[in-house]
């Protein structure tokens, strides 16, 4: 099964997410993520992070 492998920066914060975005040339992803759910992780937003995405088997 392949997988994608897609590397976040911080962009930015709000009062209740944080905003990481990707950038591949052109093509720029935006990924919203409650504050609370990263906090509560241990996860550094200012590190960056990973994220892998798989096609889900049923």
């Amino acid at each position: 099964m392949e997988a994608l492998k897609l590397s976040f920066s911080l962009k930015t914060t709000t009062k209740t997410c944080y905003r990481f975005e990707h950038r591949e040339g052109a093509e720029l992803t935006t990924l919203y993520l409650k504050k609370s759910q990263v906090d509560s992780a241990g996860i550094d937003p200012n590190k960056g992070i990973a994220i892998t995405i798989e096609q889900e088997e049923k």
